[in-house]
């Protein structure tokens, strides 16, 4: 069963669109560009930055991902499910990420391997 948040598969669809755009090198400016948003928010978003005065981190939010699918020629909806990619694609996502990208998908990581062994035990 797969427990994925709304936010985690938005987050793991940006990280394609931004592959599909040019890579880490690129790939943030592109999409910026395409859809008409700001490039330091994308950024703080796949860094997944604490928002200003809050606990909170940035996220993909259902307006900025409808700009994101129209900007990037993606069907409505598509940042709202889940696209796999194969292994290739994921190292590549993997060293896109920046130090605290990468630190944060790993905690994610862990947190749904303990979950899985306590359903399990």
């Amino acid at each position: 069963m797969n427990t994925s948040t709304i936010e985690e598969i938005r987050y793991a669809n940006l990280l394609l669109l931004i592959e599909e755009n040019g890579g880490k090198e690129n790939g943030q400016t592109t999409v910026a560009r395409l859809c008409n948003t700001n490039r330091i928010y994308l950024n703080q978003i796949i860094n997944r930055q604490t928002r200003s005065g809050s606990d909170l981190t940035a996220a993909v939010g259902s307006r900025l991902a409808r700009k994101l699918e129209q900007g990037c020629g993606k069907p409505e909806g598509w940042m709202d499910v889940r696209h796999d990619p194969d292994e290739d694609e994921l190292r590549s996502i993997f060293a896109m990420l920046g130090e605290h990208g990468r630190a944060a998908l790993l905690e994610k990581a862990r947190e749904v391997l303990k979950t899985r062994k306590r359903k399990q035990a």
